[in-house]
């Protein structure tokens, strides 16, 4: 990434995604990179299974949406 942060991000939602997500993400670097572009992938997870891991492995940060509370 350049110093003044990534040309191109890639955000993808998931959950419970192990059997795709190294696809997905590895096709998401493979397109920046053929581009020339600094780039990211986030990936938006909830998941009970492996997603995250395998993500995380692939050099995707994972963040975990929280649900917002409000008082009734």
């Amino acid at each position: 990434m350049s110093s003044e942060g990534p040309d191109l991000t890639f955000i993808f939602p998931s959950k419970n995604e192990e059997k795709t997500i190294a696809e997905v993400v590895q096709k998401a670097q493979k397109a920046a990179q053929q581009l020339g572009l600094a780039y990211e992938v986030i990936v938006s997870d909830n998941s009970t299974d492996a997603t995250p891991q395998i993500a995380r492995s692939l050099g995707a940060e994972v963040v975990t949406p929280s649900l917002l509370m409000r008082d009734e």
